[in-house]
């Protein structure tokens, strides 16, 4: 479908935005989004810079459980832009009519056009923002998903107390992600099914957006939410939270990631914080040249926090399910054996499985 709009891979040229040095943007406002489509071929080349993850967004929702039931009769995509996945679910038998909403004029035009030239005749796209959605009277949808529709990768400022990190008001997208909340309350159906996806998230937007579903009233599908291919977040209007907090909720999210990338300093120092005062499992120092490199891996609430600090003052952390502390206590007591390891210590139940 992409090919036949004229979207093509264009993986060297990204989409230029502006920015005065130390300007803080919303990067997701109309007026940036209207920029980069302004025409018909400004909106191409946009897309085909993007192309790869475009792609791989049509088949991460065609993939989504509701799907598996067969044909759907409502589908609502929130910050749709030119609405190319509803397109492709419209075209190929997913969804009986879908709607596209989006807060910027030219993306909504330029999908318009696009699904009328492919005889896409039960997607329709209406300007329409998070917020005036949460209160409208759209009627309910049986699957309502934001697909990059918002950013998720502010970071805590340098200055930022660790006392303030789980302090969701620190985060200055709650606005945004309490709004979103709002409209996917307001939209899904009572037994259907929601879906927030992007390619990363940071730890203070995490929190954030779980204090937003929680405050909504929105739950995680845990049994379909993952982080391990970009972050993919199932939630149902109603049924039972099965973590305590907004801040378990986050944690559990940041645990859940495969391609880890380096979190900045702040948030490491941050994360550490969050998990102290908990079981530690393991802790091995060792030194090399001079240089002396410490692991530690804590168990909090299933999870499992692996903080790694070295000699130099760099800091980092990776995260995962509790049942790998084993495999990560054989890899740490390896990687420190090629150097010499100064102490160690082995939880001993952890002991004797290793």
């Amino acid at each position: 479908m992409l090919h036949e709009l004229g979207i093509r891979p264009n993986r060297k040229q990204r989409a230029k935005i502006e920015v005065e040095e130390g300007e803080s943007v919303d990067v997701m406002s109309a007026q940036i989004i209207d920029s980069i489509f302004a025409d018909e071929q400004t909106a191409l080349t946009t897309l085909g810079s993007n192309f790869d993850r475009v792609a791989s967004s049509i088949e991460k929702i065609a993939n989504c459980k509701i799907f598996k039931k067969g044909k759907i009769e409502r589908v609502a995509e929130l910050g749709g832009g030119a609405g190319l996945i509803c397109t492709w679910l419209s075209l190929n038998g997913y969804a009986k009519a879908c709607d596209v909403y989006d807060h910027a004029d030219n993306p909504l035009k330029w999908g318009q056009k696009w699904a009328n030239d492919l005889k896409a005749v039960d997607v329709t796209f209406q300007k329409n923002s998070y917020a005036k959605l949460s209160t409208a009277d759209m009627g309910k949808y049986d699957f309502v998903f934001a697909e990059f529709a918002v950013s998720f990768d502010h970071k805590v400022a340098n200055d930022t107390k660790l006392d303030d990190f789980l302090n969701p008001d620190k985060c200055p997208l709650l606005g945004k992600y309490r709004e979103l909340a709002g409209a996917i309350k307001n939209l899904t159906a009572a037994e259907g099914e929601a879906f927030v996806g992007s390619g990363f998230i940071t730890p203070p937007c995490a929190v954030a957006l779980c204090h937003a579903l929680r405050e909504s009233g929105l739950v995680i599908d845990w049994l379909q939410s993952s982080h391990r291919n970009g972050f993919q977040l199932f939630i149902k209007p109603k049924g039972i939270h099965l973590l305590e907090t907004a801040e378990d909720d986050a944690l559990a999210i940041m645990s859940d990631v495969v391609e880890v990338r380096e979190f900045a300093f702040q948030d490491v120092l941050s994360l550490e914080k969050s998990f102290r005062g908990n079981k530690v499992y393991v802790d091995v120092k060792s030194e090399n040249d001079n240089h002396e490199y410490r692991c530690t891996v804590v168990q909090a609430a299933g999870l499992a926090g692996l903080f790694m600090l070295g000699s130099n003052g760099t800091r980092s952390a990776k995260f995962f399910s509790a049942g790998r502390i084993p495999e990560l206590a054989k890899n740490i007591l390896k990687d420190a054996s090629e150097r010499r390891i100064t102490s160690q210590y082995i939880e001993p139940r952890l002991a004797q499985i290793i």
